[in-house]
């Protein structure tokens, strides 16, 4: 049976640390390459789950640098959508709707960040989550792997 988005909600409000890569395709001007750990504290409310990240990336040139982020989670009838809280202004980035028949979720729509397409797959594992992020553009080409346990 696949994963319901009532499934996907229960295992984001568990979620404690994160792990992402990011990885450079052959169009790529970006140079984002390295992989970031960290904590998640998840600030849950009804209908609303803001994820508070800190971590380190490690450049593939052995750089550290300290990151941050905050990630909001909105349940509503039509499912559940995914924004980059940027300076505390919501950026919707994806919504998600009923899962594909391989049990992935995916955006219904790219998101467009100027000349940028972003598109999102998310996958579901037994207490963790998946997502896929597919960049191209102008000067992107970049895959970023995000796994939250």
């Amino acid at each position: 049976m696949p994963p319901s988005l009532t499934d996907l909600w229960d295992i984001l409000t568990t979620i404690s640390h994160f792990t992402s890569s990011v990885k450079n395709g052959p169009n790529s001007k970006t140079g984002w390459t390295g992989t970031t750990t960290g904590t998640v504290k998840p600030r849950i409310a009804e209908n609303l789950i803001v994820f508070i990240e800190h971590g380190t990336l490690t450049t593939t040139e052995g750089k550290s640098l300290a990151t941050s982020n905050h990630w909001q989670w909105s349940r509503s009838p039509e499912g559940i959508q995914f924004y980059h809280r940027r300076r505390d202004a919501p950026v919707l980035l994806a919504e998600l709707n009923e899962p594909a028949s391989d049990g992935s979720f995916h955006s219904q729509s790219p998101h467009l960040c100027g000349a940028d397409v972003y598109t999102l797959r998310l996958d579901i594992n037994a207490d963790s989550l998946h997502l896929k992020w597919r960049i191209t553009g102008p000067k992107k080409d970049e895959v970023i792997s995000t796994l939250y346990t």
